[in-house]
């Protein structure tokens, strides 16, 4: 018979005990693992975070009234743009767009201004500086989307539609005094009789005056005046001739520094011609 100190006295059928129990080492273990030094499940919260959370959504400020009103102002100009954008920019064929070496900036020039208008009802919208946020945006798209790919990496850096027009401007449209002249000269003949209604009278008036602006004519006292001293040379041909000329270099040649002469100066270059010419022996 087994030695009776190794059964134990069970009332479930005197099963052996193999080991004694370490009840040391199982005390240990539970006071290591107690509530605050235990992993929490993934599904569960650690409660230490709740604070941050708690004080993490009180410190998100919330939006005032004029601050949801500008960023609902901002989402429909975001929204009116581009669709006046897709408007103005569809349909554009490669005979519309300005040429790399400018060679058609007149008619590119009359096809931006037109498309321009269509989308904004904006007239002469590139000659001015733009005050209508949405309207600089569609500008500044149309002006992109209407050149040659060599010229859209230089035009799209600058600030403004503006500025990128007058980039193009001054590159590819040559100003000429005979150009001014002439255009001066179709506005004081206009005849009524040659317009059959009132609005294209209107328009026909409005358009030379645009152009007019368009050339850098200036519509002060001195610069029209001197239009009208050569506009009346006509009677001394000769004159005319040389007076036009010398008008001309003086006027291709002038700089901010050194501006193209005014009237009075006009005057005296006259009677210098006049001088030249009688002093010369005729043929």
């Amino acid at each position: 018979m087994s030695d009776p100190s190794i059964i134990s006295n069970n009332p479930r059928g005197n099963l052996p005990i193999t080991s004694t129990p370490n009840t040391t080492a199982n005390t240990q273990t539970r006071q290591a693992t107690d509530n605050q030094e235990r992993d929490h499940p993934p599904h569960a919260t650690d409660p230490t975070d709740e604070g941050t959370a708690t004080e993490g959504r009180g410190n998100r400020r919330t939006p005032n009234p004029e601050e949801r009103a500008a960023r609902l102002q901002q989402v429909e100009i975001n929204r009116l743009a581009a669709s006046l954008i897709s408007s103005a920019s569809s349909h554009i064929d490669d005979a519309d767009l300005l040429a790399a070496d400018g060679a058609n900036f007149s008619a590119w020039e009359d096809f931006l201004e037109e498309r321009m208008r269509g989308a904004t009802g904006a007239v002469s919208f590139f000659n001015k500086p733009a005050r209508n946020l949405l309207h600089e945006r569609v500008g500044r798209a149309l002006l992109v989307n209407t050149v040659h790919r060599s010229l859209r990496r230089g035009v799209s850096r600058l600030p403004s539609a503006h500025a990128m027009w007058n980039d193009l401007f001054a590159r590819f449209h040559s100003v000429s005094r005979a150009a001014q002249l002439n255009l001066f000269r179709r506005l004081i003949s206009f005849n009524v009789a040659d317009h059959s209604t009132t609005a294209q009278m209107s328009t026909h008036i409005a358009n030379i005056l645009d152009k007019m602006t368009d050339a850098r004519m200036l519509f002060t006292r001195e610069y029209l005046a001197g239009l009208v001293l050569q506009n009346g040379l006509h009677s001394e041909p000769a004159l005319q001739e040389e007076f036009n000329r010398q008008i001309e270099i003086d006027f291709q040649t002038a700089t901010p520094e050194h501006p193209a002469m005014g009237f009075e100066l006009m005057v005296r270059l006259i009677d210098i011609i006049r001088r030249q010419q009688h002093s010369s022996p005729t043929s």
